[in-house]
């Protein structure tokens, strides 16, 4: 889709170059168009195939009442994750939806394969992610550095 709006804006740069430029032809012209299509290729690689800053796999242990911790590991693409959470004895798998507010960069997983889990997600600036508790906020005290998956 991305390709064919920009091949029609080629298209019609060529059409209006070769219309004002043909027998008028100059130095300066040949250059403002190259210029022209530089700037709409540059435009056009910067804005295919980038990932969101939050994608990607992400590890930790989370704390644990009644075992030694949680092994995680979530994958999160643009609009889905899968993860996997691993207790002693008790592996467990799920997936499903992802959304993503920008303005706060919170990162909101809602589970296909259980009904009402919904789990929250802060994006931190070195590329981790922190889970919040149920109100939305950091964890805080002593035990906050358990609740951050790192990215792999």
């Amino acid at each position: 889709m991305i390709i064919i709006f920009y091949k029609k804006i080629f298209m019609n740069l060529f059409v209006f170059w070769h219309r004002n430029c043909y027998y008028t032809c100059t130095n300066k012209c040949i250059i403002k168009m190259k210029k022209i299509l530089l700037a709409s290729f540059a435009l056009a690689l910067a804005s295919c195939g980038q990932k969101s800053s939050y994608e990607g796999t992400y590890e930790g242990t989370l704390p644990c009442a009644d075992c030694s911790g949680i092994n995680v590991t979530l994958t999160i693409n643009k609009d889905s994750y899968t993860s996997q959470e691993v207790m002693e004895d008790l592996n467990t798998k799920d997936k499903g939806n992802v959304a993503y507010d920008t303005q706060s960069k919170v990162l909101t997983l809602t589970s296909t394969e259980e009904k009402d889990k919904e789990q929250r997600y802060k994006v931190k600036e070195d590329g981790s992610i922190a889970l919040l508790d149920a109100d939305g906020k950091e964890v805080e005290g002593e035990l906050a550095s358990y609740y951050i998956l790192k990215k792999k």
